[in-house]
């Protein structure tokens, strides 16, 4: 459950780099939550306080104690990847909150990511580490062969996955930058592409008569007319 108010959600991560605040569904108090770099591993523990300057203050004074307690496993399977994705959706939502991002964008922020969290499941990632370079192309190609969409539509989508990924980056999960040409001549080799480009079309008009003109000259000058 993303938190409310003024908070930034990066500003949990202020106080220390992998230190998460949140509030679970019906707890009158916030938790904290601190991960592992590689995203499997976490510590979690409720604050028993319910602003997020007493939270932040708690967590300042008790990080020796929370760096001691043991890790336990994230969900795992499915659930790791996927947490990540609506981690980061909880993130966009508190930047639409102090307006950062407009409330446009972050539907369409919720409606990629829910989609891409739909493919995953249905093509069996599970972790992070199971995305491929090959993986956001696959992606694409479906959503174009299965789901209709245009070559320049998935391209804009796409835009919230580079985002993502610079997420997954400066929250230091992911080393490896994310530089993927774009997708649309990939897209348009495997599905045959468009007869023309933009605006061919319009050129091929402009110049018609001058192409006529020139043939009826041809005619005249070769005296077949």
């Amino acid at each position: 459950m993303p938190l409310q108010g003024d908070i930034r959600a990066k500003n949990v991560t202020e106080v220390l780099l992998g230190v998460q605040l949140f509030k679970q569904p019906k707890s009158r108090y916030l938790s904290v939550r601190v991960l592992e770099k590689n995203a499997q591993w976490y510590i979690k523990r409720s604050t028993g306080k319910e602003t997020v300057p007493e939270a932040t203050q708690w967590v300042m004074t008790h990080l020796h104690e929370l760096f001691a307690l043991k890790p336990v496993e994230r969900g795992g399977g499915v659930s790791s990847l996927i947490r990540l994705i609506s981690t980061h959706l909880e993130y966009q939502q508190q930047r639409q909150l102090v307006g950062e991002i407009s409330e446009a964008t972050l539907t369409i922020y919720n409606k990629s990511g829910r989609h891409f969290m739909k493919w995953l499941l249905c093509n069996g990632y599970k972790r992070l580490s199971d995305i491929e370079r090959t993986s956001l192309r696959s992606y694409a190609m479906d959503r174009v062969s299965k789901d209709g969409l245009s070559p320049n539509t998935v391209n804009l989508e796409v835009v919230y996955f580079r985002m993502f990924w610079s997420w997954l980056q400066s929250e230091e999960l992911v080393a490896r930058p994310w530089d993927m040409p774009k997708l649309r001549q990939a897209i348009e080799n495997r599905t045959g592409g468009e007869p023309f480009a933009d605006g061919d079309l319009k050129q091929i008009r402009l110049i018609l008569p001058i192409v006529i003109i020139l043939i009826l000259l041809c005619y005249i000058i070769s005296g077949n007319v």
